[in-house]
C-alpha cells in the first residue's frame, strides 16, 4: 500500500495517541533509573530540556515537508538524493526501528516472566507478542490509530490516578539538593538523552496521509509537548516517592511505584492494574515500530505494498530479542542507545532539509 491520500486519511487525534504510545514503552523501561544515575534530584528536568531540541528538530522537519506537501520523508530522500539513497536510508531506518522494537520487547517479555509468568518459557511469551504486532500491523495504520485513540483516554486516566495513589509515600526533601550533581552532570544526560522523543519522526513517513499540512504540524507539536509533559510527571513522581540512591537501583522503576500504593482494606496491589496499561500501551506502541520498519523497508525500495515486509522483519525482530542471553545485558545495550540512534534520526532530516533550502528550491503541491 502507497502512503498516498487517495489511500485514506489519518486523523489528527489517533496519530498523537500513535506517537505517544510509541515514546512511552521506553518510560516503562529501565529510563527513569537510568536518568536518575546521571543527573540525580534534578533528573525530572531532563525530558523538559530535551523537549527545547525536539521542537527545534519538528519545525524543521515540517519545514522539509512542507516543500514537497505530496511526498512522505523517504520519497524527499529520493527527489533530493537519488533513489539509490533513498534505498539505504529506508533499509537504515528499518533496521533502526526493528532494533529498538526487539530490544524493548525482550525487556517487557523477562519482566512478564519475573511478575506473571515464571513457568512460562520466554520464547512463548515472545512469540506471541510479536504475533500480536503482526496481526495489528497488517491491517494497517488507520486500524493501528484507531485502537491507539479508542484505548487512550482510559489508559491516561489510569496511569495518572495509579500514579497519583503513590504520592503519600513520598517526601519533597527527595529532591534536594536542587542542581542535582551540577549542571554538567545535567548537561550530559540531557546529551546522552537527547533522542526521548526521535520517534516522533514517524509522522513523515506517514505525512502524505494528513489532510493538511498544519494538521500534521499541529499534531507533532502537540505530541511533543505532552508527551514532554507526561514523562516530567512521571519522574517528579518517582523522584518524589524514591530517594536518589533507591531509584537509581530499581528494575523496572515505574512499576516500583504501584507496589507502594496501599490504603488499608479500601485499597491495596493495583499493580495488576498497572501491568495491564503498561502492556496496553506497549503492545500499541511495539506493533507501530514493527509497521514503520516494514513501512520504511517498502517506501525505501518503492514497493507497493508494506504488509509483505512484514513477516520476515517479525522473525528478525525475534533473532535480535534473543541475540542477548539475560536481560540485563540487553537493558545494559539498550542505554546506549538513546545518544547514538539519535544521530541518524535527527542528522539526516536536518541535513536533507539544508539541501533542500540550498539546492532545490522548487516547491512541490498536492494535486
Amino acid at each position: 500500500m502507497k502512503i498516498r491520500k487517495k489511500d485514506g486519511v489519518i486523523g489528527s487525534f489517533e496519530a498523537f495517541c500513535l506517537c505517544n504510545y510509541l515514546i512511552y514503552t521506553k518510560m516503562f523501561l529501565a529510563m527513569p533509573r537510568h536518568l536518575i544515575e546521571e543527573a540525580g534530584p534534578i533528573a525530572w528536568a531532563v525530558p523538559i530540556l530535551v523537549l527545547i531540541f525536539s521542537l527545534l528538530f519538528f519545525y524543521i522537519l515540517t519545514n522539509l515537508l512542507q516543500r514537497f506537501e505530496d511526498l512522505s520523508f523517504l520519497e524527499i530522500i529520493g527527489e533530493l538524493w537519488g533513489s539509490s539513497m533513498q534505498w539505504i536510508i529506508g533499509v537504515l531506518f528499518a533496521f533502526l526501528f526493528l532494533v529498538i522494537t526487539a530490544y524493548q520487547l525482550r525487556i517487557i517479555g523477562e519482566f512478564l516472566l519475573s511478575t506473571l509468568l515464571p513457568q512460562t518459557p520466554l520464547s512463548a511469551v515472545l512469540f506471541i507478542m510479536v504475533a500480536t504486532f503482526v496481526y495489528l500491523a497488517y491491517f494497517g495504520i488507520e486500524n493501528l490509530a484507531r485502537l491507539a485513540g479508542l484505548l487512550f483516554p482510559w489508559l491516561l486516566v489510569a496511569f495518572v490516578v495509579t500514579f497519583l495513589l503513590a504520592v503519600g509515600r513520598g517526601e519533597f526533601y527527595n529532591f534536594s539538593p536542587w542542581l542535582g550533581y551540577g549542571e554538567w552532570r545535567l548537561f550530559v544526560s540531557t546529551v546522552n538523552h537527547i533522542g526521548i522523543y526521535k520517534e516522533i519522526l514517524l509522522l513523515a513517513f506517514i505525512a502524505p496521509l494528513f489532510r493538511k499540512h498544519q494538521t500534521l504540524r499541529r499534531t507533532g507539536f502537540t505530541s511533543l509537548i505532552f508527551v514532554a509533559f507526561f514523562f516530567f510527571f512521571a519522574m517528579a513522581i518517582y523522584i518524589y516517592v524514591f530517594p536518589v540512591h533507591t531509584g537509581s537501583e530499581l528494575g523496572f522503576p515505574l512499576f516500583q511505584l504501584t507496589r507502594l500504593v496501599y490504603y488499608g482494606a479500601f485499597l491495596q496491589r493495583i499493580d495488576p492494574l498497572f501491568m495491564f496499561v503498561w502492556a496496553s500501551i506497549s503492545i500499541v506502541g511495539m506493533a507501530t515500530g514493527l509497521y514503520v520498519s516494514a513501512l520504511s523497508l517498502a517506501q525505501g525500495a518503492k514497493a507497493s505494498d508494506y504488509r509483505p515486509f512484514l513477516f520476515p522483519l517479525a522473525v528478525i525482530l525475534l533473532a535480535i530479542a534473543f541475540y542477548h542471553e539475560s536481560s540485563m545485558e540487553a537493558v545494559k545495550n539498550y542505554r546506549l542507545f538513546p545518544a547514538y540512534i539519535a544521530i541518524p534520526f535527527f542528522g539526516i532530516p536536518i541535513l536533507a532539509w539544508l539541501w533542500a533550502l540550498l539546492f532545490h528550491r522548487q516547491r512541490r503541491q498536492r494535486q
